[in-house]
């Protein structure tokens, strides 16, 4: 478009030129012609500047295009940047969740196993206990109590009986029980209570073997108070201040007692008939008078 506008200006320049000579010699007015060649001009500037300008306006376009796709690409780099970031920040985060969260379980079992450590340890163990001999200095030994479970046990009451002297004592069968002396019965018989037992051995005060044979047999009742009864059948031998123990432990179900362990601390290999040494009914003991059901 510039060029076709130089080219116009240019005939026409020289269209007025040659038109002014020609009126020159004719003696005619150049008005017309001067009117011409300024309107062909005016529309030669007129296209000249539409042309420039549009040139302009086209590499200003072309500019700012180029411009704004460097500005596009920028900003797609930056939000790529941005997605990656999240992307990375996602997965840490689901990392360390995840160990939170790990976390908070191994916390929340712990909480719950101290807080049942805490509770059985208020309302204590109904793991069973039980009593045997252990060889001294002394002919009479020492007797210990076994809280076998891990917490210690609360409130029980221990009845201790001379097994062979409660044998002595005068004797009701009957049809359906067998009825013992209590007044009898209650001289072969200590009764301790303790509030707690620690878990593990522990010495039993107040009692030792006596000094009248060197073969015994006790039976202990354990009644916790919470319910819950075991009942120990123990023979013990003595020899000079050697002392030697067997047993076996019974818990208390519907008013029978039914065998739970076999009691051997000193590893004895004894033929012992419990049945036969201790001929009454494992059932559940009751007072007023003695009797087995």
């Amino acid at each position: 478009m510039a060029i076709g506008a130089i080219i116009t200006a240019a005939g026409a320049i020289f269209s007025f030129l040659e038109k002014s000579k020609e009126n020159k010699n004719d003696g005619k007015s150049n008005l017309y012609n001067l009117s011409t060649f300024i309107a062909i001009i005016c529309g030669v500037l007129i296209a000249l500047y539409s042309g420039i300008d549009s040139v302009f306006n086209k590499n200003e376009s072309e500019r700012e295009r180029k411009a704004s796709d460097s500005l596009a690409k920028k900003s797609q780099a930056e939000l790529q940047l941005k997605s990656d970031m999240i992307i990375r920040l996602q997965e840490e985060n689901k990392f360390e969740t995840k160990l939170l969260n790990d976390s908070l379980t191994t916390a929340k079992s712990k909480i719950i196993s101290l807080q049942t450590e805490i509770n059985n340890n208020i309302i204590g163990s109904l793991e069973p206990c039980f009593i045997v001999f252990q060889t001294s200095s002394s002919r009479n030994g020492n007797s210990v109590i076994v809280n076998e479970g891990k917490l210690p046990i609360l409130g029980i009451e221990i009845y201790i009986t001379d097994f062979n002297e409660m044998m002595k004592c005068k004797q009701s069968p009957q049809e359906e029980y067998l009825i013992i002396d209590e007044t009898c019965y209650n001289k072969c018989t200590k009764v301790f209570n303790y509030p707690l037992i620690k878990p593990g051995p522990s010495k039993l005060k107040d009692y030792s073997l006596p000094d009248s044979s060197d073969l015994f047999l006790f039976e202990i009742r354990f009644s916790y108070n919470r319910n819950i009864e075991y009942m120990e059948h123990l023979i013990c031998k003595r020899q000079g201040n050697n002392i030697n123990c067997l047993a076996r432990l019974y818990v208390s179900k519907n008013n029978k007692y039914e065998l739970i362990k076999i009691i051997n601390p000193d590893k004895v290999d004894w033929k012992v008939d419990f049945e036969k040494l201790f001929d009454v009914p494992k059932t559940q003991r009751a007072f007023a008078p003695i009797f087995w059901r």
